[in-house]
């Protein structure tokens, strides 16, 4: 399998102006040169976060337990959403990034992985694994599927304990982390210019988007992407002008929660994944060196940690990885720390396993509801927007006042999911790969089953929504799609 490409172009709108295909030799001769990088300024990254609703079942005040994006506590509603603190660098400072770590820094601890064939099977996020037929590389359901058959192989009771770094990222001590950096270039310091790179990412400022996108007169980011805008700032002294002098530069964030330390790297940038694998080698090793004579298995992806050990030792190890995990400046997250107990591969105790994405309880491998029901949101979303949007054409353009269907069918449905023919894949495409290696053998096919409505979800809510705002049935308005013919039993396919 031909080795992943470093350069490649950001589609985004940043301060900067974005760098395509034909600026490659440019980018290439300008982060290949360490005296370039170390006097290289690093434009400010752009923050903003990403809101992810969590429907988990609440247990209210009056008593009645239902599904719920919110909780009440000590009398206030609290929501149950997950917010995800995303910053991203300008296109130079991204493809600097890029550059050190697949071209630099990648290769080095890559060859410290295969060198140990326990702790190259443990540490699975952010890598390029290949299957062994070379035909692609291991993606989640590999992972949680081969994590699913030891279970299912192993005797005897045993005790599956999955365990979740609590702010891993914002958590990350600039000491450590530099110290496992040296160590990785065999170095007792960082060279000038892997210190600029460390610098832009410890030390490193931000600009809020709503703020950015405020000061230059746009309300929301899509409107970058509907009038092309290259880039947002057009000169230096422009970006101190809307920028720098109005105060909109923050400086980083994150701190230690006792010492009040600077701590913590941004979450988003090319390198910053790679960088949270590297400042956890030293905890995998000594991790597996524990748990090898005990006969467990260890597994880390980014935070998330999973233990399957025999179960008379489960008290012992469950102190060792909190334990370990402390000397590293990090907090595992009680909350949502997960024991499952099995005996010879059936489950006896606890909930389904849950893992990457997907469950198991001994018998079935299946998708995590929540996943699906994210799924179906979106779905109901899409549709809401593209009726609202023709309701409001209605008055100029009466004969075009229906529901637009062909993104809804490219994204949700298993017209954008067929096998081998050239379009984007969406969640259907991910259903169906997660089908045909987990349920090889299960005659039930509990993964697909899972999504066997979706056809129906979707045109009955295109149904709703119409009547709902009154709009044009256009039955054939999808027929185009494919070439194909398409009917409430199935779809009927011609490529042309």
């Amino acid at each position: 399998m031909k080795s992943k490409n470093w350069f490649k172009p950001k589609g985004y709108t940043h301060i900067t102006k974005k760098l395509g295909i034909k600026q490659a030799g440019f980018v290439n001769s300008y982060v290949s040169n360490p005296t370039t990088v170390s006097k290289h300024r690093f434009y400010p990254l752009i923050h903003r976060t990403i809101v992810e609703k969590k429907y988990k079942e609440v247990i209210f005040p009056s008593g009645i337990k239902k599904r719920s994006h919110h909780k009440i506590e000590n009398g206030k509603r609290i929501t149950t959403a997950k917010f995800r603190e995303i910053f991203y660098s300008t296109h130079i400072d991204a493809h600097i990034y890029s550059y050190y770590t697949q071209k630099l820094l990648s290769p080095l601890y890559e060859n410290l992985l295969l060198a140990d064939d326990e702790l190259n099977r443990a540490v699975l996020a952010y890598r390029r694994i290949e299957l062994p037929d070379g035909s692609r590389c291991k993606c989640n359901i590999d992972f949680a599927n081969e994590v699913f058959e030891i279970i299912k192989a192993l005797p005897g009771t045993q005790t599956v304990l999955a365990f979740d770094i609590s702010k891993f990222f914002d958590s990350i001590d600039h000491k450590i982390l530099k110290q496992k950096w040296c160590q990785l270039l065999k170095t007792s310091d960082l060279p000038t210019d892997h210190y600029k790179v460390f610098r832009s990412l410890t030390d490193f400022s931000y600009v809020e988007l709503d703020s950015i996108l405020k000061v230059l007169g746009y309300r929301h980011p899509n409107q970058l992407i509907q009038k092309n805008i290259e880039s947002l700032i057009a000169s230096g002294e422009q970006f101190r002008e809307l920028i720098k002098y109005k105060g909109l530069i923050k400086k980083n964030p994150f701190r230690h929660k006792e010492t009040r330390k600077i701590v913590g790297i941004p979450q988003g940038t090319p390198i910053s994944a790679f960088l949270a694998n590297v400042y956890m080698f030293d905890y995998d090793l000594e991790i597996l060196k524990f748990l090898k004579p005990l006969g467990a298995t260890y597994r880390r992806y980014s935070d998330d940690i999973l233990v399957i050990c025999p179960s008379q030792y489960e008290s012992e190890i469950e102190q060792k990885v909190i334990a370990e995990i402390t000397r590293f400046k990090l907090v595992i997250q009680a909350s949502k720390t997960q024991k499952t107990w099995f005996y010879d591969g059936h489950l006896i105790g606890g909930q389904p396993v849950r893992y990457l994405g997907f469950e198991f309880d001994g018998k079935s491998k299946r998708l995590r509801s929540s996943s699906i029901s994210k799924y179906y949101r979106n779905i109901k979303r899409l549709i809401k927007f593209k009726a609202v949007r023709a309701k409001k054409m209605k008055s100029k353009h009466p004969e075009r006042a229906y529901i637009f269907k062909k993104q809804i069918y490219r994204s949700y449905s298993h017209l954008g999911a067929i096998k081998g023919h050239n379009r984007k894949r969406n969640y259907l495409s991910y259903v169906n790969l997660a089908s045909e290696i987990m349920d090889a053998s299960d005659a039930n096919k509990a993964i697909k089953r899972q999504v066997s409505k979706s056809w129906k979800i979707i045109n009955d809510e295109i149904v709703r929504q119409t009547r709902r705002h009154r709009l044009h049935n256009n039955e054939h308005s999808f027929n185009y799609y494919l070439g194909g013919q398409i009917t409430d039993e199935g779809v009927q396919l011609s490529f042309k």
